[in-house]
């Protein structure tokens, strides 16, 4: 009797033993589910970093001030630091002020042609250590010249930028590397400088620098700095722009930031501090 109660204990905890074993593998293997289980449970989706944004598109990025009272529409749009002039420029590649047109030598006012070149006075033969003589800008009129023009030593950077016509005026964008002199002995200051029927802007409007002339839409247009501020001039009026820079004469890479236009706008990139912008200023609407 004693040996069958001994028995029946030793197999119940034999029992007890098997049945901790099996829940022992059971918790430690992965059974496969159905997902369509009622009581399937999903793994929650996980929040997005707090923070972290999605940038807009360059071309969503975007501040538009209309033109009232005289001045152009401004479309400012920011660049994030990883964005290159050359990336900015490729979103736009079928604008008409995509390309660069070229400086024409020639133009037509009435019934007037107008016309320059550069003509360099050679170095008188047989005299020793001469210093190369300096180029000069001739003007003419009907082939005839009427202006003479010093440019001082040439670089690799074109002195002619802009030569256009408008109501009866004509308009010349000059840019010299370094300083020269007239010929009445006054000193020319380098940089940018526009000529409105031959008189310099620069010395009528006390400008540090005139630069990008355009015509838009059929009127001229130019940006002027004066006293470290810039502006820009369009229908005669002065009106101001709170940007620290504007990229302008630059030469190989640089020379992609240079002002550029079409027939209502013109386009350029320009710095607010450490910001910078491609900035469209015209006579559009958007």
């Amino acid at each position: 009797m004693k040996g069958d109660n001994r028995m029946k204990k030793i197999t119940l905890l034999n029992l007890i033993l098997v049945i901790l074993l099996s829940g022992c593998a059971n918790a430690e293997t992965s059974q496969p589910t159905n997902a369509n289980e009622p009581d399937q449970v999903s793994e929650p989706t996980q929040p997005a970093p707090v923070g972290e944004t999605q940038e807009p598109a360059f071309q969503d990025r975007v501040t538009l001030t209309p033109g009232t009272d005289g001045a152009l529409t401004i479309e400012e749009h920011p660049m994030l630091g990883r964005e290159s002039v050359e990336d900015v420029l490729s979103m736009y590649e079928d604008e008409p002020w995509f390309n660069f047109t070229g400086v024409p030598s020639r133009l037509t006012i009435g019934e007037d042609v107008y016309s320059y070149f550069i003509e360099e006075e050679p170095v008188e033969e047989g005299v020793g250590d001469q210093t190369p003589n300096l180029p000069n800008l001739i003007l003419q009129k009907n082939d005839q010249r009427v202006m003479s023009i010093p440019l001082g030593e040439l670089s690799t950077t074109s002195p002619f930028w802009a030569f256009v016509a408008s109501e009866g005026d004509w308009y010349l964008e000059l840019y010299r590397e370094a300083g020269s002199v007239d010929n009445n002995g006054q000193e020319i200051p380098g940089g940018g400088n526009i000529l409105m029927n031959g008189e310099s802007l620069n010395t009528l409007y006390g400008y540090d620098e005139a630069f990008g002339l355009h015509l838009v839409s059929g009127l001229p247009f130019y940006f002027f700095s004066r006293d470290g501020s810039y502006g820009y001039v369009y229908q005669g009026v002065e009106t101001p722009l709170d940007y620290s820079n504007i990229s302008h004469y630059g030469c190989c890479t640089a020379g992609l930031a240079n002002p550029r236009g079409s027939e209502d706008r013109v386009v350029i990139f320009a710095n607010k501090g450490d910001q910078r912008y491609l900035v469209m200023i015209g006579d559009f609407e958007e």
